[in-house]
């Protein structure tokens, strides 16, 4: 990553004191973006890794290791899950937020598009989710324009690598997702989606464990450059 802004560390500072005293964040963001005169993405580091304390400490509370819920039923959300991975493998910035979920800055949303590098992000995914022995359903949104493409190559990769991987499309993927894996005991979903995340019980961080464990890659840790204004991590 680029180097950062002289006073990044100042403006992390007091956005963090707006959080925890629970001003709204997209405003506060700019305030603090104004006032240091940040870039772009160290505004987007700041928006999609910088949380409240409270809010950092309860989902890292519910993050399990993913060999640890080998067993258990898991939930992915596909294009989040994806489009993170694929980021990395792009030479796009990804980083573990305080909250302790790898994110990416790309900004992809509803434009995404597979690329030459989606392919061997999706057989890094489903060779580690045929490794697994509780059930897996990959939830994708019917909603991207790319999700028709998205489904046909997952599906591609599973039928390979994890047969026994289910592959769905829904219109509304966050609720489908934090709805069934509250109805299904032990059940973990894996994403760094903030809505999911606050109502599932249990999380895996999937490009996390891809990254770090299977690809030896170190990812950029917003918290580590940060201890001392966040906090020490748990």
């Amino acid at each position: 990553m680029a180097e950062l802004n002289t006073f990044f560390h100042q403006a992390a500072e007091d956005l963090l004191f707006l959080l925890d005293r629970r001003y709204p964040k997209s405003p506060s963001v700019g305030l603090v973006g104004n006032r240091y005169r940040l870039g772009k993405r160290e505004r987007m580091l700041l928006y999609r890794g910088l949380f409240d304390r409270e809010t950092a400490s309860n989902r890292k509370k519910k993050r399990v290791g993913f060999d640890a819920a080998l067993s258990s039923p898991l939930l992915v959300d596909g294009f989040n899950v994806t489009i993170t991975l694929d980021s990395y493998l792009r030479g796009l910035f990804v980083f573990r937020a305080t909250d302790g979920y790898v994110r990416d800055v790309s900004e992809f949303h509803g434009g995404y598009q597979p690329a030459a590098s989606t392919g061997r992000s999706l057989d890094l995914i489903a060779g580690a989710l045929g490794k697994r022995e509780g059930k897996t359903v990959v939830v994708l949104d019917s909603c991207m324009d790319a999700c028709r493409t998205l489904a046909r190559m997952t599906e591609r990769a599973m039928k390979r690598l994890a047969p026994s991987v289910v592959v769905r499309t829904e219109k509304n993927p966050d609720d489908a997702i934090a709805f069934r894996s509250l109805q299904s005991a032990g059940a973990a979903v894996a994403t760094s989606d903030t809505g999911i995340l606050d109502r599932a019980e249990k999380a895996v961080d999937l490009p996390s464990f891809i990254l770090e464990k299977k690809l030896k890659k170190r990812v950029f840790d917003l918290e580590r450059l940060l201890c001392g204004t966040t906090g020490r991590e748990d």
